[in-house]
Protein backbone atom coordinates (compact mmCIF):
# COMPACT_ATOMS: atom_id res chain seq x y z
CA UNK A 1 0.00 0.00 0.00
CA UNK A 2 1.20 3.76 -0.04
CA UNK A 3 1.11 3.91 3.57
CA UNK A 4 3.17 0.91 3.64
CA UNK A 5 5.92 2.41 0.79
CA UNK A 6 5.89 5.53 3.06
CA UNK A 7 7.12 3.58 6.00
CA UNK A 8 10.39 2.01 4.03
CA UNK A 9 13.78 3.46 5.52
CA UNK A 10 15.55 6.09 3.33
CA UNK A 11 18.40 3.68 3.44
CA UNK A 12 16.51 0.98 2.32
CA UNK A 13 15.12 2.98 -1.02
CA UNK A 14 19.04 3.76 -1.78
CA UNK A 15 19.00 6.92 -0.25
CA UNK A 16 21.14 8.31 2.61
CA UNK A 17 20.29 10.82 4.87
CA UNK A 18 22.60 12.28 8.01
CA UNK A 19 20.98 15.53 8.62
CA UNK A 20 18.24 16.27 11.87
CA UNK A 21 16.80 19.57 10.52
CA UNK A 22 13.99 20.10 7.86
CA UNK A 23 12.79 22.73 4.89
CA UNK A 24 9.70 23.92 5.49
CA UNK A 25 7.52 24.51 2.32
CA UNK A 26 5.50 27.55 3.01
CA UNK A 27 2.38 27.92 0.27
CA UNK A 28 1.75 31.56 -1.10
CA UNK A 29 -1.64 30.60 -3.04
CA UNK A 30 -4.86 32.87 -4.36
CA UNK A 31 -5.39 36.85 -4.81
CA UNK A 32 -3.51 38.66 -2.54
CA UNK A 33 -5.46 40.59 -0.16
CA UNK A 34 -5.15 42.14 3.80
CA UNK A 35 -5.63 40.06 6.65
CA UNK A 36 -6.71 36.61 7.37
CA UNK A 37 -9.26 35.74 4.34
CA UNK A 38 -10.55 32.97 6.84
CA UNK A 39 -12.32 35.62 9.11
CA UNK A 40 -14.15 37.13 5.85
CA UNK A 41 -17.77 36.37 5.43
CA UNK A 42 -17.20 36.53 1.55
CA UNK A 43 -16.46 33.33 0.13
CA UNK A 44 -15.12 33.37 -3.77
CA UNK A 45 -11.85 32.56 -5.30
CA UNK A 46 -8.57 31.57 -3.41
CA UNK A 47 -7.24 34.46 -1.61
CA UNK A 48 -3.97 34.90 0.02
CA UNK A 49 -3.84 36.85 3.28
CA UNK A 50 -0.80 39.14 4.71
CA UNK A 51 -1.65 37.73 8.51
CA UNK A 52 -1.82 34.66 7.21
CA UNK A 53 1.67 34.07 5.17
CA UNK A 54 2.79 36.04 7.83
CA UNK A 55 2.06 33.90 10.77
CA UNK A 56 3.35 30.89 8.88
CA UNK A 57 6.70 32.55 7.95
CA UNK A 58 6.94 33.10 11.41
CA UNK A 59 6.86 29.61 12.75
CA UNK A 60 9.31 28.51 9.83
CA UNK A 61 11.38 31.33 10.93
CA UNK A 62 11.50 30.18 14.86
CA UNK A 63 11.25 26.37 14.44
CA UNK A 64 14.59 25.48 15.64
CA UNK A 65 13.95 22.31 13.31
CA UNK A 66 13.57 24.30 10.38
CA UNK A 67 17.01 24.87 8.74
CA UNK A 68 15.49 26.45 5.25
CA UNK A 69 12.13 27.49 3.84
CA UNK A 70 11.15 27.32 0.12
CA UNK A 71 8.01 29.29 -0.57
CA UNK A 72 5.65 28.11 -3.20
CA UNK A 73 4.31 31.19 -5.16
CA UNK A 74 1.21 30.88 -7.22
CA UNK A 75 -0.46 34.47 -7.14
CA UNK A 76 -1.54 36.91 -10.03
CA UNK A 77 -0.95 39.87 -6.99
CA UNK A 78 -3.34 42.09 -5.68
CA UNK A 79 -3.12 44.94 -2.89
CA UNK A 80 -0.01 46.59 -2.86
CA UNK A 81 -0.18 46.86 1.39
CA UNK A 82 -0.65 43.59 1.82
CA UNK A 83 2.25 42.53 -0.54
CA UNK A 84 4.76 44.81 1.35
CA UNK A 85 3.67 43.28 4.58
CA UNK A 86 4.57 39.87 3.53
CA UNK A 87 7.42 41.16 1.37
CA UNK A 88 8.56 42.06 4.75
CA UNK A 89 7.49 39.06 6.28
CA UNK A 90 9.78 36.93 3.32
CA UNK A 91 12.80 39.54 4.06
CA UNK A 92 12.90 38.82 8.19
CA UNK A 93 12.50 35.12 7.48
CA UNK A 94 15.37 35.75 4.50
CA UNK A 95 18.19 37.61 7.08
CA UNK A 96 17.49 34.37 9.42
CA UNK A 97 17.58 31.42 7.17
CA UNK A 98 17.84 30.56 3.79
CA UNK A 99 14.49 30.95 1.53
CA UNK A 100 14.26 30.00 -1.92
CA UNK A 101 11.10 30.50 -3.96
CA UNK A 102 9.65 28.46 -6.14
CA UNK A 103 7.35 30.05 -8.84
CA UNK A 104 4.36 28.47 -9.41
CA UNK A 105 2.20 28.72 -12.82
CA UNK A 106 1.68 32.49 -12.41
CA UNK A 107 3.78 34.21 -9.79
CA UNK A 108 3.11 37.95 -11.40
CA UNK A 109 2.76 41.87 -9.77
CA UNK A 110 2.39 41.40 -5.81
CA UNK A 111 3.11 37.57 -6.56
CA UNK A 112 6.81 38.90 -7.52
CA UNK A 113 6.88 41.67 -4.92
CA UNK A 114 6.86 38.78 -2.28
CA UNK A 115 9.34 37.27 -4.11
CA UNK A 116 11.55 39.69 -3.92
CA UNK A 117 12.53 39.25 -0.57
CA UNK A 118 13.80 36.15 -0.73
CA UNK A 119 17.61 34.92 -0.94
CA UNK A 120 16.83 33.01 -4.69
CA UNK A 121 14.03 33.11 -7.62
CA UNK A 122 13.21 29.80 -9.33
CA UNK A 123 10.69 29.89 -11.95
CA UNK A 124 8.89 27.40 -14.17
CA UNK A 125 10.12 27.50 -17.58
CA UNK A 126 6.52 28.32 -18.52
CA UNK A 127 5.47 30.44 -15.40
CA UNK A 128 4.07 33.83 -16.24
CA UNK A 129 6.08 36.17 -13.95
CA UNK A 130 6.75 39.74 -13.50
CA UNK A 131 4.13 42.43 -14.47
CA UNK A 132 5.72 44.52 -12.21
CA UNK A 133 3.56 47.84 -12.19
CA UNK A 134 0.52 49.62 -10.00
CA UNK A 135 -2.84 50.83 -11.39
CA UNK A 136 -5.52 52.49 -8.62
CA UNK A 137 -9.25 52.05 -9.55
CA UNK A 138 -12.06 53.92 -8.26
CA UNK A 139 -16.07 53.64 -9.09
CA UNK A 140 -17.66 56.94 -9.83
CA UNK A 141 -21.48 55.65 -9.45
CA UNK A 142 -23.45 58.38 -9.40
CA UNK A 143 -24.93 57.90 -12.46
CA UNK A 144 -26.09 54.57 -11.51
CA UNK A 145 -27.76 55.77 -8.54
CA UNK A 146 -29.28 59.32 -10.33
CA UNK A 147 -29.80 57.35 -13.70
CA UNK A 148 -31.22 53.78 -12.70
CA UNK A 149 -32.68 54.21 -9.21
CA UNK A 150 -33.56 57.88 -8.38
CA UNK A 151 -31.50 58.67 -5.91
CA UNK A 152 -29.05 61.73 -5.45
CA UNK A 153 -26.56 62.04 -2.71
CA UNK A 154 -25.42 65.30 0.17
CA UNK A 155 -22.82 65.33 2.14
CA UNK A 156 -20.97 67.48 5.03
CA UNK A 157 -17.36 67.32 5.25
CA UNK A 158 -14.72 68.81 7.82
CA UNK A 159 -11.78 68.78 4.89
CA UNK A 160 -11.60 69.11 1.22
CA UNK A 161 -10.43 65.86 1.35
CA UNK A 162 -12.52 64.09 3.81
CA UNK A 163 -15.08 61.94 1.06
CA UNK A 164 -11.74 61.29 -1.49
CA UNK A 165 -12.52 57.81 -2.06
CA UNK A 166 -16.17 58.13 -2.10
CA UNK A 167 -17.91 55.81 -4.88
CA UNK A 168 -20.94 58.78 -5.45
CA UNK A 169 -19.06 61.59 -7.12
CA UNK A 170 -15.98 62.05 -9.63
CA UNK A 171 -12.96 62.90 -8.65
CA UNK A 172 -11.48 66.52 -8.51
CA UNK A 173 -8.33 67.58 -10.56
CA UNK A 174 -6.79 68.04 -7.15
CA UNK A 175 -7.82 64.34 -6.04
CA UNK A 176 -6.87 63.07 -9.11
CA UNK A 177 -3.23 64.54 -8.59
CA UNK A 178 -3.10 62.86 -4.85
CA UNK A 179 -4.03 59.30 -6.07
CA UNK A 180 -2.21 59.31 -8.78
CA UNK A 181 1.26 60.64 -6.65
CA UNK A 182 0.63 57.56 -4.37
CA UNK A 183 0.27 55.33 -7.38
CA UNK A 184 3.50 56.55 -7.99
CA UNK A 185 5.13 56.67 -5.04
CA UNK A 186 4.17 52.54 -4.96
CA UNK A 187 5.72 51.60 -8.23
CA UNK A 188 8.66 53.60 -7.14
CA UNK A 189 9.08 51.23 -4.10
CA UNK A 190 8.18 47.89 -5.82
CA UNK A 191 11.28 49.53 -8.49
CA UNK A 192 12.94 49.66 -5.37
CA UNK A 193 12.50 46.54 -4.09
CA UNK A 194 13.27 44.53 -7.17
CA UNK A 195 16.28 46.33 -7.82
CA UNK A 196 18.12 45.99 -4.53
CA UNK A 197 16.98 42.08 -4.75
CA UNK A 198 17.94 41.37 -8.16
CA UNK A 199 21.22 43.44 -8.02
CA UNK A 200 19.98 46.43 -10.34
CA UNK A 201 19.75 49.70 -11.08
CA UNK A 202 15.87 50.98 -10.44
CA UNK A 203 16.91 52.40 -14.35
CA UNK A 204 17.65 48.51 -15.58
CA UNK A 205 14.44 47.24 -13.62
CA UNK A 206 12.00 49.72 -15.06
CA UNK A 207 13.07 48.79 -18.27
CA UNK A 208 11.83 45.20 -17.68
CA UNK A 209 8.82 46.08 -15.93
CA UNK A 210 6.07 48.72 -16.03
CA UNK A 211 3.55 46.11 -15.85
CA UNK A 212 5.35 43.88 -18.36
CA UNK A 213 4.64 39.56 -18.46
CA UNK A 214 7.57 37.19 -18.65
CA UNK A 215 7.87 33.69 -18.80
CA UNK A 216 10.04 32.21 -16.55
CA UNK A 217 12.57 31.23 -19.11
CA UNK A 218 12.57 35.20 -20.66
CA UNK A 219 12.63 36.19 -16.57
CA UNK A 220 15.89 34.39 -16.60
CA UNK A 221 17.52 36.36 -19.33
CA UNK A 222 15.87 40.19 -18.09
CA UNK A 223 17.46 38.74 -14.63
CA UNK A 224 14.24 38.97 -12.49
CA UNK A 225 14.80 35.00 -11.63
CA UNK A 226 17.69 32.92 -10.73
CA UNK A 227 17.04 29.92 -12.37
CA UNK A 228 14.21 27.70 -13.54
CA UNK A 229 13.23 24.13 -12.03
CA UNK A 230 10.75 22.03 -10.49
CA UNK A 231 9.34 22.69 -6.94
CA UNK A 232 11.19 19.44 -5.92
CA UNK A 233 14.19 21.55 -7.45
CA UNK A 234 13.64 24.48 -5.38
CA UNK A 235 13.41 22.07 -1.93
CA UNK A 236 16.81 20.42 -2.87
CA UNK A 237 18.36 23.99 -3.50
CA UNK A 238 16.70 24.80 0.00
CA UNK A 239 18.53 21.50 1.39
CA UNK A 240 21.82 22.32 -0.25
CA UNK A 241 22.17 26.68 1.01
CA UNK A 242 21.00 24.74 4.12
CA UNK A 243 24.19 22.95 4.50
Amino acid sequence: SVDGYQRVPAEEAGQSYTGSGQVDIVYAEGSIVTGDPSQSPIGGAQTLGSTTLTEALKTARTSSQTQAVVLRVNSPGGSAAASEAMWRAVKRTANEKPVIVSMGDVAASGGYYIAAGADSIMAAPTTTTGSIGVFGLLVNAEGFFEDQLGVTFDGVRTSPYADLFSSTKPLSPDERRLIGGSIDQTYDTFLQRVADARGMSVEAVDEVAQGRVWSGRDAQEVGLVDTTGTLADAVAAAGDAAD
